[in-house]
């Protein structure tokens, strides 16, 4: 995707720049904020300075480092973006979402906080808007196949104890069912109120009978 493309998916209102071409130097902004800026460098001396494209809002910063194709030097590629993701941590203290971007297709791989097997997000194969990026923190995007697995597991477990419903008194009566509402998907277990109560659980533990 070239550089043009990328500013205008995630949105070219929240895009920071401090040089030419779009491009941002951590050198320069240190020094506006007046910061000592120690340049980090990779094994064969070179110094990690100038971010290809950066956004920001909200306290949450987007950082894009472009690669005709970063599969080709990927630890190269990841050294790099970690370099920025540090220096943005110092200047800003800003949540991060830090992403390698393909110029050649469409390939990109996206990072939530640092550049580890840990933060890094397999699923998101996909560019997407300043606006759905710093949902990440604010935890209003829903995983959808989260919420099925789980959906899937609640399944399991009550078809293993299909007695269930024998252990209330009187038995209680439930739903379950999943439920899609403005693009987020939810798994809903709805128990009816109790015609009679109050409700009592009743099993055995051995030869007890628990309450």
């Amino acid at each position: 995707m070239i550089r043009a493309d990328i500013i205008s998916t995630i949105g070219r209102e929240c895009l920071v720049n401090n040089i030419e071409n779009d491009e941002f130097s951590y050198p320069k902004a240190y020094s506006q904020a007046s910061l000592p800026f120690t340049p980090i460098r990779n094994s064969a001396g070179r110094a990690f300075e100038k971010l290809d494209i950066r956004f920001a809002k909200d306290n949450i910063s987007v950082l894009v480092e472009t690669k005709q194709n970063f599969h080709t030097g990927l630890d190269d590629a990841k050294e790099q973006l970690s370099a920025y993701v540090e220096y943005e941590k110092a200047l800003t203290g800003n949540k991060i979402v830090a992403i390698l971007a393909n110029t050649t297709n469409d390939d990109v791989m996206v990072w939530r906080g640092v550049i580890s097997d840990g933060d890094f997000m397999p699923k998101e194969t996909a560019l997407r808007t300043m606006g759905e990026y710093i949902d990440f923190y604010t935890s209003k995007i829903n995983d959808k196949e989260k919420v099925m697995q789980n959906t899937y597991k609640l399944n399991e477990l009550l078809h293993r104890h299909s007695n269930i419903r024998e252990y209330f008194s009187p038995e209680i009566v439930w739903e379950k069912t999943i439920y899609d509402f403005e693009e987020k998907r939810y798994g809903i277990i709805y128990t009816y109120s109790a015609t009679e109560k109050p409700v009592t659980l009743n099993y055995k533990r051995g030869n007890r009978l628990c309450r």
